[in-house]
C-alpha cells in the first residue's frame, strides 16, 4: 500500500506537566490581551498545540515550563504536542501539583 496519507504524530503528556494558570490562559489564549502566540486547541480535557513551524511562533510570553515540552515535541518530530488530564505524567520532566 502506497503512503499518500497524510500521518501526524503527536506527544501526549498530562496537563499536570504545566502549571494550573498556564492552563487558564492555554484555554483563553485567544484573548486580545494574551500574550500566548501559539495554535492552541483547547477540549474539556486538556490542549493540542500546534508545534510545527507554521504553528509555532515563540513570543516571551510563551509560559517557560511549557517550552521545554514544546522542543521535545519537536525533537521527536510531533506536529503537536497533546497537554491532557489522562495523559502520562513523565518522572523526567517537571510536574506541577493542581
Amino acid at each position: 500500500m502506497s503512503n499518500k496519507y497524510e500521518i501526524n504524530k503527536e506527544l501526549v503528556l498530562s496537563t499536570g506537566h504545566i502549571t494550573e494558570q498556564t492552563s487558564t490562559d492555554l484555554e483563553y489564549h485567544y484573548k486580545s490581551d494574551s500574550k500566548i502566540n501559539l495554535i492552541v486547541v483547547s477540549y474539556e480535557h486538556g490542549h493540542r498545540i500546534l508545534t510545527t513551524d507554521e504553528g509555532l511562533k515563540l513570543c516571551e510570553g510563551t509560559p517557560c515550563e511549557l517550552m521545554p515540552l514544546i522542543r521535545l515535541a519537536n525533537r521527536l518530530e510531533c506536529k503537536w504536542l497533546v497537554l491532557d488530564q489522562d495523559g502520562p505524567i513523565m518522572e523526567d520532566l517537571k510536574v506541577f501539583d493542581w
